[in-house]
């Protein structure tokens, strides 16, 4: 939620800067990201597990706090009701996907432990967009999908997004695994990756105020299938992790910044908000597609045998295959969106 909306207030009130405070806000994120693992890894190691949670609840309470000086971006309050079932609906789709890749770790496809989960996924997304085309305040304004433009800065978000979460979730241990870290020296050489991301997000905010979001876009999705690119086919494995870790903080760095821009633009005065939350539910929804098809992939991993660690270290490969066949996908997106920019085109 904090990250939608943060977004949507930065795009109403920063008008022409918006873009920079929007790369800002992204590299807010990498900075989480550093922090907690850094600070939880020596909180964790000096006063145990119970003190990590203590210090992210008062950091918690700190920014419900700060939330409250935020001056009000609009100029008349309106009553909104819940989407209850809308809400429901979604969440029963998602559980379906997860429930249903579970199964096929398992099982085939014409198995009863997994196609009752295939007809639930169908009906729950079919029953979902019907749905919330007839509600007055919809969970999701599936109306905005009529924007061509819109629909493809949501794609762009996904299949970003299925990056995104392949990287941060399999990243350390594939440290491990390729290097012989331990779980403490894996999850520091992730900071490699934050600190480019960090480092590039506040450029992009910049690029995307002066030349647009779409060329960062650009940018950001080239340089996460490029990342993958170096990790699945460099045979030195220290440059392979490392420089494959620092290409890949830079795209990410502007795709929050870049697919934020688009999707508020291209949602309309008075829906920014639903357009942020949107474009913030797909990049998770890409979260949520990425590492279940990547533990399906391990779930077909023999360890029965001596060459174990070769099999594993071959199914991160496809895994980060799979990463990049998915972002190159959103690069092409990208470059149709940038194309139409440039012809001075415009989605209506």
């Amino acid at each position: 939620i904090t990250l939608p909306l943060s977004q949507a207030i930065a795009y109403e009130r920063f008008g022409r800067r918006r873009g920079r405070v929007m790369g800002a806000i992204s590299a807010a994120f990498g900075i989480g990201v550093v922090a907690a693992i850094n600070l939880g890894g020596a909180l964790y190691s000096a006063l145990g597990w119970r003190a990590v949670f203590a210090v992210t609840g008062a950091l918690g309470l700190m920014g419900f706090v700060a939330a409250f000086f935020l001056p009000e971006t609009g100029n008349e309050r309106k009553s909104v009701s819940l989407d209850l079932v809308g809400i429901l609906s979604l969440g029963a789709a998602i559980a379906s996907f997860m429930l249903l890749f579970k199964g096929l770790a398992e099982e085939p496809l014409s198995s009863f432990r997994v196609y009752p989960f295939l007809i639930a996924l169908g009906i729950s997304v079919l029953f979902l967009w019907l749905w919330e085309q007839r509600v007055k305040e919809p969970a999701l304004d599936v109306g905005l999908f009529r924007n061509r433009a819109f629909s493809l800065g949501i794609g762009a978000s996904l299949l970003g997004g299925i990056g995104m979460f392949l990287l941060q979730t399999f990243l350390p241990s594939y440290a491990q695994l390729l290097l012989g870290y331990t779980v403490t020296q894996a999850a520091y050489s992730v900071d490699v990756m934050a600190g480019f991301m960090i480092a590039f997000a506040g450029f992009a905010g910049i690029i995307c105020d002066r030349l647009g979001p779409e060329l960062v876009l650009v940018f950001s999705l080239g340089a996460i299938a490029g990342a993958f690119a170096i990790l699945t086919f460099v045979s030195m494995p220290a440059l392979s992790y490392y420089l494959g870790s620092a290409v890949a903080g830079a795209g990410l760095g502007g795709l929050i910044p870049s697919t934020g821009m688009i999707g508020i633009r291209e949602g309309g005065v008075g829906r920014e908000g639903m357009a942020s939350g949107m474009v913030s539910l797909a990049r998770t929804t890409g979260g949520i597609i990425g590492p279940t098809v990547a533990g399906l992939i391990l779930s077909h991993t023999d360890f029965s045998s001596l060459f174990a660690l070769t099999n594993l270290l071959r199914a991160y490969r496809q895994i980060y295959r799979l990463g990049l066949w998915a972002v190159m996908a959103g690069l092409m997106i990208a470059l149709v969106l940038w194309a139409r920019v440039r012809k001075g085109g415009r989605y209506e």
